[in-house]
């Protein structure tokens, strides 16, 4: 069955200018053509369009389909926010990898650093991931959800090193 376009409605497949090709036979022309399913529209989003696999370029086009379906797209606007706040996420990693090298050696505390250096990023991935849950079911805004984490912890590190430098 080959059509021009098709509609998941409430129960079945709805299709428009079927051209239905049977074997032995010459192909069939239909107007219309109902196909009973058992799938609904959550359902198919959920098995088949997962964020990851959306790229980066379709996914505002994609949250803007997926609302006018009117089906919840936190999880796209999600994706989409994380990609965008992944720079500043770089750069705060970047920011804890300078915190933990700018101590001099003489000083003493490589080790209580580094230890505390490690855990901020552990902290930093494990808040992250927290707050992509949050976005991602609607609990939190996602644009909120993805930009609070790398921007909270590059305010920190920057402070961090304004006060060490300066101090």
């Amino acid at each position: 069955i080959d059509a021009d376009s098709a509609i998941l409605r409430n129960g079945f497949w709805q299709l428009e200018g079927v051209i239905e090709n049977v074997p032995n036979a010459p192909p069939e022309f239909k107007e219309n053509l109902a196909i009973p399913t058992t799938l609904d529209a959550v359902t198919l989003l959920d098995k088949f369009a997962s964020p990851n696999t959306i790229g980066f370029w379709q996914l505002p086009h994609f949250v803007r389909q997926t609302q006018a379906a009117g089906l919840d797209a936190s999880r796209y606007k999600m994706r989409l926010n994380a990609l965008m706040a992944l720079p500043a996420l770089f750069v705060a990693m970047a920011l804890i990898g300078a915190v933990v090298c700018l101590r001099l050696q003489r000083m003493g505390g490589n080790s209580q650093l580094l230890a505390i250096g490690s855990l901020a990023a552990v902290g930093l991935y494990f808040f992250t991931q927290f707050s992509s849950s949050l976005g991602a079911t609607g609990a939190a805004p996602p644009v909120i959800a993805a930009w609070s984490p790398p921007l909270f912890v590059l305010f920190c590190t920057l402070t961090f090193i304004a006060y060490r430098e300066d101090g």
